[in-house]
């Protein structure tokens, strides 16, 4: 039985991933969050070269990629208080700040994966980090709290490292307009406001175009 030229073309597709547009031989598709989307058909290959395309290439659509993180950890206190976060994107670096920029017009910020350290002093406890946004501009301490994390360790020990790195396979997904930051407080064993070891928080994901 001769082989449908249609799954032929389909079989080319490789390394698919979400919010980018595929052309294989003349047929061009949009793959994204729910699925594969047929595009159109070029006339010819003629018209797909015109059009910059080559067969198995992927094109991403706006996308991103960027990182906000604390340069370094730093002491925590008994009052929660939004930190600085430095970063990358666009090919260029996010100067320290609490208040990164909002989310671009035709935008979404999407994080992916979020890396948390303590390093203990001799008092025992922990670091309270809380992911916090404000639809209508740009972040503050009062902003919405989008969800938080707690990490610490087993004991007083002084200099003794923890880390870990928590994947959103998901996501959490920003609208245009956004801003997002981050804040942390220190807690007892009792989980009473104080100040306890030193955290650092990175936030890793990515924006793309709005559809």
């Amino acid at each position: 039985m001769a082989e449908d030229p249609f799954l032929h073309e389909l079989s080319a597709l490789q390394q698919i991933d979400t919010d980018l547009v595929y052309q294989t031989g003349r047929l061009v598709f949009e793959v994204n969050n729910l699925g594969l989307t047929f595009l159109s058909q070029l006339a010819t290959q003629a018209t797909a070269f015109a059009q910059n395309f080559q067969v198995g290439q992927l094109v991403g659509k706006g996308r991103d990629y960027l990182t906000l993180y604390m340069a370094l950890p730093i002491l925590t206190t008994n009052a929660d208080a939004l930190m600085n976060l430095t970063g990358y994107q666009a090919h260029a670096a996010i100067a320290p700040t609490t208040t990164p920029p909002v989310i671009a017009v035709g935008k979404v910020r999407r994080i992916q994966a979020v890396t948390l350290t303590y390093v203990a002093t001799a008092t025992a406890g922990s670091a309270k980090f809380t992911l916090r946004a404000n639809p209508a501009g740009v972040v503050a301490l009062g902003s919405d709290a989008v969800i938080s994390w707690v990490i610490g360790g087993p004991g007083a020990t002084a200099g003794q490292v923890f880390c870990q790195t928590i994947p959103l396979p998901e996501g959490f997904d920003f609208p245009e307009g956004t801003g997002i930051g981050v804040s942390m407080v220190g807690l007892s064993p009792v989980q009473a406001l104080a100040v306890a070891g030193y955290g650092q928080i990175g936030l890793v994901g990515y924006e793309y175009e709005a559809t």
